[in-house]
């Protein structure tokens, strides 16, 4: 909400090899990142936006982060893609 309301900040569900991704891209990832990148947001995988990722099954999951421009370019450069 105060993502989309205020425009700062980001949420981040990264995950590790102990820790793997619990979010499920074509159900919970995709709608969020197409309206977080409609308005005026970013969203990333830790190496490219979420509408970019393919889906080659129902139940692909992925580390996610939306939030603002900045927010998300920060997160790539720490977290990175998964499993690194």
């Amino acid at each position: 909400n105060q993502l989309l309301i205020k425009g700062k900040g980001v949420f981040c569900n990264p995950s590790t090899a102990s820790a793997p991704a619990k979010l499920r891209l074509l159900y919970e990832c995709a709608p969020l990142a197409y309206l977080f990148e409609r308005s005026g947001g970013r969203t990333s995988d830790g190496e490219k936006s979420l509408l970019d990722v393919p889906v080659s099954a129902l139940d692909v999951r992925s580390q996610v982060c939306y939030g603002s421009k900045e927010e998300v370019e920060r997160f790539e450069k720490l977290v990175g893609p998964a499993g690194s």
